[in-house]
């Protein structure tokens, strides 16, 4: 049976079973707000309180009125009980899902986490508008970037012939089954039934799943229906004017089983990579042993480094526009064919990245599917792959301009430290870096996003003065681009003396705002849940990147330590002025500034242990 054919049996046999389970049956219905707690003792308890209030107002008589009263305090009672279980129960059941945690409290909070949409137009008008903007913005960046592909600023890896992909391993049922029941439960309305259920009968569908698979391996060949995404229009923050389409961003749904696929497929280029040799050293995306702490940590480490020895960085966050929406799929077709990918594993990467389609749907309507002629979903999972092998000849450019760098997905630091007499010296060498970058990009399809792009000036206070004379500004293609005092990069914002106090600041402002939201949830949420959503909402703040801060001084420490001490208060019900060490131990939560010791002396185990990155 061929692949087109095994996929479509899966697809109308699960159909078919779901049609005749679960056929789809249209009702009129009457919309009443839904509460997933109330239960039949509420029911019978206000029934009760109706029944007592209607005899006191027809008798009069005190007794009566007692009587319902009792009866009311019943049921306020009854419906306590009821929401602190169910939401208790929600939170419990949630703990390692933080986005179905935050749903959950923002439910608790009467917060809606819908987006906003414009009102005067119909979803059917606006799903259509959205996918003639999404289409036609990328269209417009491309055509806007003058390509030359004759002189590549960086020559191909050299590999030799022993270094070839061209085969991929077929994969087993076991590891399939593995594989199913280790990923989430999220679906799309592409695939024929839900993924939990998939999930629940994985040891009768795993080995369908798995002949699908590696017929798809074999062949070199992705499933046509597999190309197809649903994508829905997010906004990409909330304080923006939600008329406005260019503020929205698509978010891709895929089928679960085009994903399965990827997973394996990327598991096996990912090997392949590391085993030659072929990652970019300083691209921590998307690999095993790295994040956005590592990456920051190695910048952070530069930078501090250099003024400890009396220099300045000059410091430059790249944005690009649609990064993943504009790359061109022959070039990277050819990038990978340089690497050593060919013959069958070549021809399913072409198989993959052609004649897909983007469907943009909006509150149930649907525009006409839009074919994709570029472009990396970032919803897939080979798209992250895929990008990160596309932009790894960036790296190899800036080292021969002798820049130092580091590249979190799109998010590119460019950064040259240098004595303030060098200054000069130093804007010419980072304006031709950024000149070559440019060209680079253009040969890529991929373009510098100039309004977003910061330059930032790193020193001591004592040479600041001294600083802004030499570098009054940047010079970035055509534009001119002067300095600022902090900038905010893969969630950290850095300021121009490297003391980390706009980040703490930040992180104050944020934490504060969520703890004054969580004391009002004290009531819902026994000790153990409101523990739990203090973890997710506050923990994870002050644990995120934390080994930045390590050698603050104690002032900004304490500051932070504050905001544990409150969240410990919000717990524990502890008074304002009792000592709150006790319950800090009680609860056996570190300190703000043992928590960055330990976070460092982790990285440094597995650093030394060769689980995270070394250079």
């Amino acid at each position: 049976m061929s692949l087109t054919d095994l996929k479509e049996l899966y697809s109308s046999e699960l159909s078919s079973i779901m049609d005749w389970l679960a056929p789809l049956r249209t009702r009129t219905i009457t919309i009443r707000p839904e509460y997933e707690w109330y239960n039949s003792s509420i029911r019978e308890a206000k029934q009760r309180r109706r029944q007592a209030e209607r005899l006191w107002r027809k008798s009069g008589l005190v007794v009566h009125r007692e009587i319902y009263i009792q009866c009311r305090e019943e049921v306020n009672t009854l419906i306590d009980a009821a929401k602190l279980q169910h939401y208790r129960t929600l939170v419990l059941d949630n703990i390692g899902d933080s986005k179905q945690l935050f749903r959950v409290v923002n439910k608790l909070l009467g917060w809606n986490s819908t987006t906003p949409l414009p009102a005067d137009k119909l979803p059917s008008d606006l799903a259509d508008i959205f996918s003639d903007f999404f289409v036609q913005k990328i269209t417009r960046i491309r055509s806007s970037i003058a390509c030359d592909n004759h002189n590549p600023l960086v020559d191909p890896p050299a590999i030799g012939d022993e270094t070839k992909l061209s085969l991929f391993q077929h994969v087993t049922v076991d590891e399939v089954t593995k594989l199913i029941r280790s990923s989430v439960d999220k679906s799309c309305e592409l695939d024929p039934i839900p993924t939990s259920l998939v999930k629940q009968e994985v040891t009768a569908l795993a080995p369908v799943i798995t002949s699908i698979i590696n017929k798809s391996l074999e062949s070199g060949s992705f499933p046509t229906s597999f190309k197809e995404a649903i994508a829905k229009p997010l906004l990409k923050k909330a304080s923006l004017d939600p008329d406005i389409p260019k503020i929205y961003r698509p978010v891709s749904n895929l089928a679960y089983l085009s994903k399965l696929i990827e997973k394996v497929v990327a598991a096996h280029i990912q090997t392949f990579l590391s085993e030659n040799n072929l990652l970019e050293p300083f691209q921590s995306a998307y690999r095993q042993g790295h994040c956005t702490e590592t990456a920051l940590l190695r910048v952070h480490n530069d930078v501090v480094y250099a003024i400890g020895e009396q220099k300045a960085v000059s410091l430059v966050q790249l944005d690009l526009s649609a990064a993943f929406d504009t790359v061109d799929h022959l070039r990277l077709l050819q990038i990978l064919k340089d690497l050593g990918i060919k013959d069958t594993v070549l021809t399913w990467f072409a198989s993959y990245l052609t004649n897909r389609t983007q469907i943009v749907k909006v509150k149930g309507a649907k525009s006409d599917a839009t074919e994709l002629g570029c472009g990396v979903h970032q919803g897939s999972v080979l798209g992250s792959v895929l990008f990160n092998i596309y932009t790894a000849s960036l790296g190899a450019l800036l080292r021969k301009n002798n820049v130092l760098y580091h590249m979190y997905a799109d998010d590119n630091e460019l950064y040259i430290s240098f004595k303030v007499q060098q200054a000069a010296l130093v804007v010419s060498q980072m304006e031709s870096c950024l000149g070559s970058v440019q060209t680079w990009m253009a040969q890529h399809h991929l373009k510098i996003n100039t309004d977003k792009t910061e330059v930032l000036e790193i020193s001591s206070k004592q040479m600041t003065s001294k600083l802004h004379t030499c570098i009054p500004s940047l010079q970035v293609g055509d534009e001119s681009i002067t300095p600022v005092t902090k900038a905010k990069g893969v969630g950290v914002t850095i300021d121009s003396h490297m003391t980390m106090k706009a980040h703490i600041s930040s992180m104050c402002r944020g934490a504060f705002i969520h703890l004054k939201n969580l004391s009002q949830l004290r009531k819902y949420l026994d000790r153990k849940s409101l523990e739990c959503v203090v973890h997710a909402f506050i923990t994870t703040k002050l644990d995120y990147c934390n080994s930045l801060l390590y050698g603050l001084p104690s002032k900004q420490i304490q500051r932070l330590q504050s905001i544990q001490n409150a969240a410990t208060r919000i717990i524990s019900g502890t008074r304002k002025y009792d000592s709150i060490t006790p319950v800090l131990r009680s609860l056996h939560w570190l300190p703000v500034q043992e928590r960055v010791i330990f976070k460092t002396l982790v990285l440094v185990y597995k650093t030394v242990n060769i689980m995270a990155p070394y250079n």
